[in-house]
């Protein structure tokens, strides 16, 4: 038998993981459509057509899935990181001299 609030909990879960997904799938589409669209516009200014154009989806397909393997990565980690605790302007730590000074 299953508890009402766990079946919730699991179905919060999956929505925020599904909203996550679509995200970086359009995040990924809009950005290899804006590169391209650069590309495109400057191709009609500099009279350079189609190299720009192609410069531009290749330039927009590098960054999208350099960004798409940077957050499914960071998602797989935890998203995170250590932080260190503050130094004082003498650059040591305000933890070992009680606090600060």
């Amino acid at each position: 038998m299953s508890l009402p609030g766990n079946d919730k909990r699991k179905r919060r879960e999956g929505m925020v993981q599904a909203g996550m997904m679509l995200g970086a799938g359009l995040q990924f589409a809009v950005t290899i459509m804006i590169a391209t669209a650069g590309g495109w516009w400057l191709d009609g200014k500099l009279s350079t057509s189609p190299f720009l154009l192609i410069a531009g989806m290749l330039f927009g397909a590098a960054a999208a899935f350099y960004h798409l393997y940077k957050g499914l990565t960071q998602t797989q980690t935890g998203g995170d990181q250590e932080v260190s605790p503050p130094r004082n302007s003498k650059g040591n730590d305000q933890e070992k001299k009680g606090g600060a000074e």
